[in-house]
């Protein structure tokens, strides 16, 4: 195995350790149960619940690749504090555009105020995706 190979080996296994603990935080402690939770991709609860694990295991990763010195170990924290504020600001977002869509299908809203607020909550969120981005790459 090359040194690539052998980093990416090692990279899915803590992917997969903190998914389990993240999972287990929420009370399912059944390794085969965690893992068959996360094989299911069509009920919505379970995609909503990957996409926040992977999430968490997205910031989980860029802690490990810090030095561990202590102002890296300031910085690192600001980062990962930073990354759950953004992240905590998109699924708000992310449910206020559900409501949005909700309240033009009810006929509570009008489509011309529907549009300028989707494109607004939108414009957000891709600043945020953007931002995270950074933080994530460096």
């Amino acid at each position: 195995m090359s040194d690539i190979e052998n980093v990416r080996e090692e990279v899915r296994k803590k992917i997969k350790e903190y998914i389990l603990e993240a999972l287990k935080e929420y009370g399912i402690d059944d390794v085969k149960l965690a893992e068959e939770i996360l094989s299911k991709s069509t009920l919505e609860e379970h995609a909503a619940l990957r996409k926040f694990v992977s999430d968490i295991v997205a910031a989980r990763i860029l802690g490990l690749l810090s030095p561990l010195t202590p102002p890296a170990l300031t910085r690192r924290y600001a980062v990962c504090e930073e990354i759950i504020g953004l992240l905590r600001r998109k699924y708000e977002i992310e449910e206020a555009l559900s409501r949005l869509d909700e309240e033009i299908e009810g006929g509570r809203r009008r489509e011309m105020d529907y549009k300028q607020l989707k494109k607004i909550l939108t414009e957000e969120i891709n600043k945020i995706e953007n931002r995270l981005k950074a933080l994530v790459m460096g």
